[in-house]
């Protein structure tokens, strides 16, 4: 059961949840595109506002969804090296940014994986 402690995050799941249960797979890789790059976002909030507690929140729910991104991506694919090479450098700076946090990485990071997002959310279905 959802808390009531926070009436916003609660609908933002209900929301998400429901565009989760009618979506197709691509569907679904684009949502764990944009909640990989709306992590990353926050984390960069958090940082210039140091908010250490949501620091760690938004880092945790960008390496859930990175794995998740990670997991739906076809390993017979021809991009499948190239991808998982630039997923593990995004790995590495999401989880060096639990020790020490630099903007400019994570930065580098969500440019990256925007540009990867429009360009499977132009692809015909």
């Amino acid at each position: 059961m959802l808390t009531l402690s926070d009436p916003g995050r609660a609908y933002r799941r209900v929301q998400r949840d429901a565009a989760i249960l009618g979506s197709d797979s691509r569907a679904l890789t684009l949502l764990c595109y944009d909640e990989f790059l709306e992590a990353l976002a926050s984390a960069l909030h958090a940082d210039a506002h140091e908010l250490t507690g949501l620091l760690r929140q938004a880092l945790d729910r960008a390496s859930t969804a990175l794995s998740a991104i990670r997991a739906g991506t076809d390993a017979d694919h021809p991009m499948a090296a190239v991808l998982g090479s630039m997923f593990d450098a995004a790995d590495r700076a999401v989880r060096g940014a639990m020790v020490r946090f630099h903007s400019q990485s994570i930065e580098a990071i969500k440019d990256d994986f925007t540009d990867i997002r429009a360009a499977l959310s132009a692809v015909e279905k």
